[in-house]
């Protein structure tokens, strides 16, 4: 008998144990912050109000609800640690710019979209530069009904039948790797970026408009095992990009359109003339007393 209580003790000692370090998220909350008027913070995450900064610090939610994280409008989100978002619908959305940037992982799973920005707004911009994100959704990883994806930095894995989807979408200085169709309505833009996409019916680059691959060397193919060299992307099921950008530092002191090297001499100049104005006062001085000392022994 004393060997069951001890038992049924241990077991629930083991079941509080595990409860309390479970982070609340996880618990299947949405975390709603887009009428939120003051600081708020729960495991795994905190919001700045005054600066409209969400900081995702390891957050761990699930939830059964349509929405996981609802953003305002203009907000940042700044990845820290390994997050974890999942809802029934969209993990993340927000109606209007969002920029996204940090150094974790960010991992997101809706059953419709991982992210999804409803605003048709054109001026408002969807912005990635930093972090490591892997997004899958049913139907897309990311959608943007109207503001435009910029994908400026970072590395994206991206899963759904569209991978990515939005009025404008622009790549460049990233990592992408997309299985579903990355889709544009008006461009479609890469430039200077490492882009993997592939989808299975149909072509993996689609844009109702233009399609422009810059500073890239293109291989295409019908899957990802029968990629060769391609003077142009020609609508394949399978495409990889690769950056053949050579970052050129500019000109810090002229800016734009003049190479660094140019700051270098202007730096090096001025060495120069600093040395000099230090320098020669003492060489005039040095040879006024040497001519005086001579004067003063012809005398």
């Amino acid at each position: 008998m004393k060997n069951r209580y001890l038992t049924a003790l241990f077991v629930l000692i083991a079941a509080i144990l595990v409860f309390a370090a479970l982070p609340a998220s996880a618990l299947g909350e949405t975390v709603d912050l887009s009428y939120v008027r003051q600081n708020e913070s729960g495991e795994g995450y905190r919001w700045d109000n005054i600066n409209d900064v969400l900081y995702l610090t390891g957050i761990n939610l699930s939830t059964s609800s349509d929405f996981g994280i609802k953003l305002p409008a203009g907000a940042t989100v700044v990845v820290e640690g390994d997050c974890r978002v999942t809802a029934n619908r969209y993990a993340i959305s927000c109606l209007g710019s969002v920029t996204f940037k940090g150094t974790g992982k960010l991992t997101a799973e809706g059953g419709e979209c991982a992210m999804y920005f409803y605003g048709t707004n054109r001026d408002h911009k969807i912005l990635f530069l930093g972090g490591d994100y892997a997004l899958k959704g049913e139907e897309q990883a990311i959608r943007s009904d109207g503001a435009e994806l910029s994908f400026c930095g970072g590395k994206l894995s991206l899963e759904g039948k569209t991978s990515a989807q939005g009025i404008d979408v622009t790549v460049s200085g990233c990592e992408i790797e997309a299985k579903g169709a990355i889709r544009a309505s008006h461009l479609l833009s890469v430039n200077g970026a490492k882009v993997s996409a592939f989808a299975e019916n149909g072509p993996a680059l689609v844009s109702d408009g233009r399609i422009s691959l810059e500073n890239v060397r293109t291989e295409t193919g019908a899957d990802a095992d029968s990629l060769s060299a391609a003077d142009e992307y020609g609508g394949e099921s399978a495409v990889r990009l690769t950056s053949t950008y050579r970052r050129v530092r500019t000109s810090v002191l002229f800016g734009e359109g003049t190479p660094g090297w140019v700051d270098t001499l202007v730096f090096i100049a001025a060495g120069v003339g600093v040395a000099a104005a230090l320098t020669v006062p003492f060489i005039i001085k040095a040879n006024k007393k040497k001519k005086l000392r001579e004067k003063l022994r012809e005398e």
